[in-house]
């Protein structure tokens, strides 16, 4: 076998591994992801520490982003901003999610359309040209 071989097989024991106690400690009763409702519940009570850590991190990658703009006014790192934007004004309604209206306010589907802005905005800032006519051409130089 060659080194790449070798690679393919270790990867394919890897996710075996990885995904086989789904289904192998399933009962009949019980769903393949049943497995995972302990650490499901262990995620729920360290939410409002992630929460706030999202919340700081992601208010100093955007202040960080905004400098980054005033010194370059490009457009790119607009895009950029923008996204980061969009994740802190996420961050801050899924805190005040937290204390008051406890899971009601921020829907799943809110949080699905900021996802869609950030990854929007992200797509376009790496794809970005100047001419509307080269917008996927690699650049020459």
């Amino acid at each position: 076998m060659g080194k790449r071989s070798w690679k393919l097989v270790l990867a394919a024991a890897s996710l075996f591994m990885l995904f086989a106690p789904l289904f192998a400690f399933a009962d009949n009763n019980e769903k393949a992801w049943d497995v995972l409702r302990p650490v499901s519940e262990l995620a729920k009570q360290f939410d409002p520490v992630v929460q706030w850590f999202l919340l700081t991190l992601s208010v100093a990658i955007l202040a960080i982003s905004v400098l980054a703009y005033r010194k370059s006014k490009s457009r790119r790192i607009a895009l950029i901003s923008f996204a980061f934007f969009i994740f802190s004004l996420k961050a801050v309604l899924k805190v005040l999610d937290l204390y008051v209206s406890t899971g009601n306010f921020f829907s799943a589907s809110a949080n699905d359309v900021a996802d869609f802005l950030i990854m929007l905005s992200l797509f376009v800032a790496v794809f970005y040209r100047k001419s509307h006519e080269k917008f996927f051409e690699r650049d020459s130089k």
